[in-house]
């Protein structure tokens, strides 16, 4: 399991999401829509700062 460490598009706020998320992941601070599902790795809709290996 592959962690990131992304950086939200519309308001830079930074946090670490799963790779492989199974529900729509939002940002914590302004709620756009980082991640989305596709059936094995999300597809990622903010720039990855960081992969953080588990």
């Amino acid at each position: 399991m592959t962690f990131l460490k992304v950086k939200c598009k519309n308001c830079a706020h930074e946090q670490i999401v799963n790779d492989r998320a199974a529900m729509i992941v939002k940002c914590n601070k302004c709620r756009v829509t980082m991640q989305k599902p596709r059936g094995g790795k999300a597809q990622t809709r903010a720039e990855i700062l960081e992969e953080l290996k588990r």
